[in-house]
């Protein structure tokens, strides 16, 4: 029987370790899922919807503020009550504009709601709702945060490429059927 060198032995030894680390790395990578992209997570625990959505939901309030009074505490407050009445976080609530009325002592204040995806435009849409129904909700949650009620809100709109595209898909159905109608009425005659 022979008797392995010292540095043969060592050679096998660490063959052998390399080997046993290659395969468990091999079994840690089958068996560990991918990492999956998410949304950021806000301290009140909701998603956050990217500033650069295609989902989104415009509203005009119309605040009893000058635009003096109208200040830095004020928007984030606003912001709150306006997430409140969408059902969303003050993170995806953005202060597009704000503009003095004519009549003393108001401000228009053109306000986004944004989404993650259609999902949630529908969810905020529907908790939004329209005319008074809007108006009384987005009052109740403005109060809840110590402002007053506002005097005016425009109808939402709500930019949905869904909808946006059926929409343009119908309206091009309807024409082509339109043109082929005059056209085997222009060839009957």
């Amino acid at each position: 029987s022979t008797t392995p060198s010292p540095s043969a032995a060592t050679t096998t030894t660490a063959a052998t370790t390399t080997a046993a680390a290659n395969a468990a790395a091999t079994t840690t990578a089958a068996t560990t899922p991918a990492p999956t992209a998410t949304a950021p997570v806000t301290s009140e625990g909701a998603k956050l919807a990217p500033s650069d959505t295609i989902f989104f939901i415009i509203i005009t309030v119309t605040m009893p503020y000058t635009m003096a009074d109208f200040n830095t505490d004020v928007q984030l407050k606003y912001k709150a009550a306006v997430a409140s009445a969408a059902g969303t976080i003050s993170d995806n609530v953005d202060i597009v504009s704000t503009k003095a009325r004519r009549r003393a002592g108001s401000v228009k204040v053109e306000t986004k709601i944004r989404a993650r995806n259609k999902e949630g435009i529908t969810t905020a849409s529907k908790s939004l709702g329209t005319g008074k129904v809007l108006q009384d909700k987005l009052d109740a949650n403005l109060k809840t945060q110590g402002l007053q009620a506002s005097t005016g809100v425009s109808d939402p709109f709500v930019n949905d490429p869904v909808i946006s595209n059926v929409s343009r898909i119908r309206a091009g159905v309807t024409t082509s059927a339109f043109t082929i109608v005059v056209t085997l009425f222009a060839l009957h005659n």
